[in-house]
């Protein structure tokens, strides 16, 4: 009886208390789902194939695919989503080009192509649309974590909220708007201060070169690459900077990318794996920015609506700085397929 007591005053409390108010968004995979759910069908349902896709994680959500278009003539569509890692990154490209056979798109741009790597996330995040395209050990996890949620009282409340949202239209929570061609506005104003001290405190407690899996992760960016050369495809790493004062909190112990070789072993090779890569492969190319003014961006805060996550004007300025390279990758691939005779 007192179990019954207590279960009614947890769903009794949940139609009058946000659930999202209690837990951080992030242990939410549905919410997290239904954005790479959106992307797959906005993408598949888009009238032609784009010539660009952007593939990253939410630092590239707010590139915006018009202004892309705007600065290159290229038309784009922004396929980033939150919380990835680069085994996601695979199976998102192989669904861009599964889906668009007929005309694949000539450049992929993707965004910080560290060497991090996680099968749970995947499995856990990945809508049923990806499922054709991820490896077997994901799958399998796939129906285990599933199986898992239906006893897990986040995925509870979670479920009480959307009844909320379908009985009494209730706003839904996002943290993100996501629009029809993948750009993601972000709600700076609920998530600002707890985005900022969540990622430095989470970060500071990292080890050095934590989440650091060159192993795993070399074959992963080699099958992109083999992908995109499948498809006459260009493909361009870039990674983009976190805010200065962001990084100096870091200690410099965690944002790593190529250009920081000389101050961190995994640094060093991050850069000469991805040096390696380019000079092997002439329709790859690789970017790296390791402070907003490599740029011309901002370096305080009205570029960052936290220490990683760049603005929409921010993330302008870098499609600038990039639009030569994405303009020469195009090209390439254009001068490609001509050479194959491929559309």
């Amino acid at each position: 009886m007192s179990v019954l007591i207590v279960f009614s005053i947890i769903v009794a409390s949940n139609f009058f208390i946000n659930p999202r108010g209690i837990y951080p968004p992030s242990i939410f995979p549905a919410l997290v789902t239904n954005y790479r759910n959106k992307k797959a069908n906005d993408f598949t349902n888009l009238k032609k194939s784009p010539d660009l896709v952007i593939i990253g994680s939410s630092r590239a959500l707010s590139i915006n695919p018009d202004y892309v278009e705007e600065q290159t003539g290229i038309s784009t569509y922004n396929f980033a989503v939150t919380g990835t890692y680069l085994d996601e990154y695979l199976v998102i490209m192989r669904y861009v080009f599964d889906q668009s056979k007929l005309d694949p798109p000539k450049v992929i741009l993707i965004d910080r192509p560290g060497f991090w790597v996680n099968p749970d996330s995947t499995a856990d995040r990945a809508p049923l649309k990806f499922f054709p395209y991820i490896d077997e050990e994901s799958r399998s996890k796939i129906f285990i974590n599933r199986t898992v949620d239906l006893t897990n009282l986040h995925q509870f409340t979670e479920a009480i909220y959307s009844i909320q949202f379908l009985l009494f239209n209730r706003e839904y929570q996002e943290t993100w708007t996501i629009y029809n061609n993948g750009f993601g506005l972000p709600h700076i104003d609920e998530s600002l201060g707890e985005a900022i001290e969540g990622s430095i405190s989470d970060r500071l407690e990292r080890k050095l070169c934590d989440n650091f899996f060159p192993d795993e992760s070399m074959p992963i960016l080699e099958e992109m690459v083999s992908l995109a050369k499948e498809n006459a495809s260009s493909i361009i790493f870039y990674t983009s900077p976190a805010q200065p004062d962001y990084v100096k909190a870091l200690n410099e112990r965690v944002y790593q990318n190529a250009t920081e070789g000389e101050k961190s072993p995994c640094g060093q090779i991050l850069s000469d794996f991805y040096r390696e890569l380019v000079e092997k492969n002439s329709q790859v190319h690789a970017v790296f920015f390791s402070h907003p003014n490599d740029f011309g961006g901002y370096s305080d805060e009205r570029g960052f609506y936290d220490g990683s996550h760049m603005t929409e004007i921010n993330n302008n300025l870098l499609i600038n700085a990039l639009s030569p390279e994405i303009i020469q990758a195009y090209q390439e691939s254009i001068q490609l397929r001509e050479s194959q005779n491929l559309p």
